[in-house]
């Protein structure tokens, strides 16, 4: 998995850092130099990979994060998103949809109070019908119904 990640991460100028215990990644999310994202890998022999979640999402509730899993489990899966996962993928997954994921919760702040709306903020969801989400909330929320959509649960959504 991070040889995977280390492609993706080169081959758009990201800085990818790995943690080798729940500990280490809790520790380094409350540090000074603090992860913009969290690609969260729930190991198949981890009874309770998602406790790492809930840590995460408590300590910084607006960091992204975005679990792997070893198994397309739908009760796991809406779990990670009640827990504050911003996406989820079982494996096999495709390199790009990671990579789309990855871009969609990155926040880059240019410090310009306006957001001009480009392609990469509209999305054909019909023959005609778009979602634009030009604001980091928006694009969270979509992210979130997109996932929620595969899940068979009732869903409010206010504001």
């Amino acid at each position: 998995m991070l040889s995977l990640l280390d492609v993706v991460a080169t081959a758009n100028s990201w800085r990818l850092e790995s943690a080798s215990s729940r500990w280490e990644a809790l520790e380094r999310v409350q540090a000074e130099d603090a992860p913009e994202l969290v690609l969260l890998d729930l190991v198949q022999s981890d009874a309770d990979g998602l406790h790492t979640l809930r840590w995460l999402h408590r300590i910084r509730p607006d960091l992204p994060v975005v679990v792997l899993s070893h198994l397309e489990s739908g009760a796991q899966k809406a779990e990670a998103i009640r827990l504050g996962a911003d996406d989820y993928f079982a494996r096999p997954f495709e390199e790009q949809h990671l990579q789309m994921a990855i871009r969609r919760h990155l926040v880059i702040d240019t410090g310009d109070s306006e957001m001009e709306i480009g392609s990469e903020n509209i999305e054909q969801v019909g023959e005609d019908m778009f979602v634009v989400a030009a604001s980091p909330a928006m694009r969270h929320l979509r992210a979130q119904a997109e996932l929620l959509a595969q899940v068979d649960a009732p869903v409010l959504i206010l504001g």
